[in-house]
């Protein structure tokens, strides 16, 4: 899925809707059935393995490769111990009412943690096409060298080293 879609619009966008869309069959798998829980549960896996792509694309693209490595582990870390503090408070609060609820709630902090996230993500990239790395003005088709072009030669504020998310590989040359 990621394939096609990543044709069509680029990462920030896709992890946002992907993530969005999974929230969304999240919190409504448990409203309408078994039936619908299992269309949910694959709709929702389709959706946020697409976005995970994307979002994990976005890390390769924003990072140095010199520090790819510690970005992962950095997310990765972070994300864990969001996950353990999320899933007691929900584990926490089902126990207390329905599971309607813990799903809701599960569903709100995942939304609200996507939303913010590619807030900051857009603001960075904003501030980046404004100000290049000599401190000139980008190009009118700078997109801040997140995996974009930066003027006529296609090669990025860094000289070229990042690789869009969504290029064809095979066709890229060293």
């Amino acid at each position: 899925a990621y394939k096609v879609v990543g044709r069509r619009f680029g990462d920030l966008s896709i992890a946002l809707v992907g993530f969005s869309a999974s929230n969304t069959m999240f919190v409504l798998q448990p409203q309408f059935g078994p039936a619908f829980l299992a269309v949910g549960v694959a709709i929702g896996a389709l959706t946020f393995g697409t976005a995970r792509i994307a979002s994990r694309s976005l890390v390769l693209t924003s990072v140095d490769e010199a520090y790819v490595g510690r970005a992962f582990g950095l997310a990765n870390s972070w994300g864990l111990a969001a996950t353990v503090v999320v899933m007691l408070g929900v584990a926490e609060l089902t126990d207390h009412t329905d599971s309607r609820w813990g799903f809701a709630v599960a569903a709100s902090v995942s939304f609200v943690a996507a939303l913010v996230a590619g807030v900051l993500l857009r603001g960075a990239s904003v501030g980046a096409a404004v100000l290049d790395d000599s401190g000139d003005a980008g190009d009118a088709d700078d997109s801040g060298g997140v995996g974009g072009p930066d003027g006529p030669d296609g090669a990025g504020p860094d000289g070229g080293c990042h690789t869009p998310a969504n290029a064809d590989v095979r066709v890229v040359t060293a």
